[in-house]
């Protein structure tokens, strides 16, 4: 993914003892799930339009550029597009989130006078989410 993307490091050393004793087909099931779920909350965070990961509310467009656009228009979204572009990957034992939309980086990070408006990454709520998955997988193959 060329344009933006965010990854997570567990970090219990019980949670990563667990994941261990997972076989290759288990551990890509849940990292597959993880991903799923993780691609779900960006986009209901795109759609929400409001916030950051951290809880941060994005910068509102400046006056100049709000002239320029419809009432269909949101922050981060016209047509729909980097919102439809958010797919994850897996890497070995890892799972990354993001977009290829070399604009999508300029929203996550900010640039070229627009100011960052981060749309990935994780809220504490998010984590919480995220736990729960990697519990209940476990659970169900150990």
């Amino acid at each position: 993914m060329s344009g933006a993307a965010v990854t997570t490091d567990i970090d219990a050393s019980e949670a990563r003892a667990a994941l261990a004793r997972l076989n290759d087909s288990q551990m890509r099931g849940i990292l597959a799930a993880i991903g799923a779920v993780i691609k779900s909350q960006t986009v209901h965070r795109i759609d929400s339009e409001k916030r950051a990961p951290d809880g941060e509310s994005w910068a509102p467009w400046s006056l100049d550029y709000a002239r320029s656009r419809s009432g269909g228009h949101s922050l981060l979204e016209n047509e729909g597009h980097l919102r439809d572009s958010i797919g994850w990957q897996l890497r070995g034992d890892k799972v990354a989130i993001g977009t290829n939309l070399v604009y999508g980086a300029v929203h996550q990070s900010g640039g070229d006078g627009t100011p960052a408006r981060p749309y990935l990454g994780f809220s504490g709520e998010n984590r919480d989410e995220i736990e729960r998955l990697v519990v209940a997988g476990m659970e169900d193959v150990l």
